[in-house]
């Protein structure tokens, strides 16, 4: 059972691992020219192929969800700091890791949704034709993955 437990806390760290560098490199990455902010590969398609009329605007929305978002980033940043303490601590409680997991997920949940409101918003300025082509080069796109 000791062995079990000890591999269930490695595999945990490890995704705590992944996730925060993952995040980190949203949050905390060089600029660039596509739109940038709080989400996966997944909706980064959805943002870049944009049609080129819609992408200014995008990243002018994502520019300033990235400054309304800092107290959330720095509340990230807060949570994985307490992950790591709880991970290092010699009292390890797993109650405590699942709850700062719960809430980092429920911080990076919240950046996304407002990601998606910004591509929503965006989608929803364009006419039908625009839509209809943008539905054709995401179908395009997506039989190349």
């Amino acid at each position: 059972m000791t062995k079990l437990r000890l591999a269930l806390i490695c595999s945990l760290v490890l995704n705590v691992i992944i996730i925060s560098a993952i995040a980190g490199f949203l949050l905390n990455g060089t600029k660039r020219h596509q739109p940038r902010g709080e989400m996966g590969g997944d909706m980064r398609i959805l943002f870049r192929e944009l049609p080129a009329e819609f992408r200014k605007s995008v990243n002018d929305s994502f520019e300033t969800q990235r400054r309304a978002l800092k107290d959330d980033r720095d509340s990230l940043r807060e949570v994985r700091r307490k992950i790591v303490a709880a991970l290092e601590d010699p009292d390890f409680a797993a109650d405590d890791l699942k709850t700062l997991l719960t809430e980092h997920a429920n911080l990076l949940v919240g950046m996304q949704q407002a990601s998606q409101s910004i591509l929503v918003d965006a989608i929803a300025k364009m006419t039908p034709e625009q839509r209809i082509e943008y539905a054709k080069t995401l179908r395009r796109k997506g039989r190349k993955r």
